[in-house]
């Protein structure tokens, strides 16, 4: 379900510096909780645990924290390792999603939400 924001092509470009940033420390933080998942993995066959425990609730933590920056605005993270992202938008009536991919220089795209990544076209 889309929230009350809808962006246009202008309002998402404007806002994209921010989300550049946002994303880059939400995919830190994503790694960071991924590495100690893993650790936790690998000792499950003994007492389990992870000596950086404390480091793993900070990432959690600031994860949680771009996470809710992002939601906060109605936009949506896709895939956080691609940094797709999707900002709501309204189109000739309807519902739509301004497309974004990390490396892109601009908003430039658009889908339906059931199209996805795939049925994305040029604005």
């Amino acid at each position: 379900m889309l929230g009350p924001t809808r962006y246009t092509k202008l309002t998402a470009n404007e806002i994209l510096p921010e989300v550049r940033v946002h994303l880059e420390t939400l995919r830190s933080a994503y790694r960071e909780v991924e590495r100690h998942r893993a650790a936790v993995a690998l000792r499950a066959h003994s007492n389990g645990g992870d000596p950086q425990g404390g480091a793993w609730t900070q990432s959690s933590t600031q994860l949680n924290e771009e996470l809710a920056w992002f939601e906060g605005r109605d936009i949506s993270i896709k895939d956080v390792e691609k940094g797709l992202v999707d900002f709501p938008a309204v189109i000739d009536g309807r519902d739509v999603l301004l497309c974004w991919k990390d490396g892109e220089p601009k908003v430039a795209f658009w889908h339906t939400p059931g199209a996805g990544f795939p049925g994305r076209q040029p604005l």
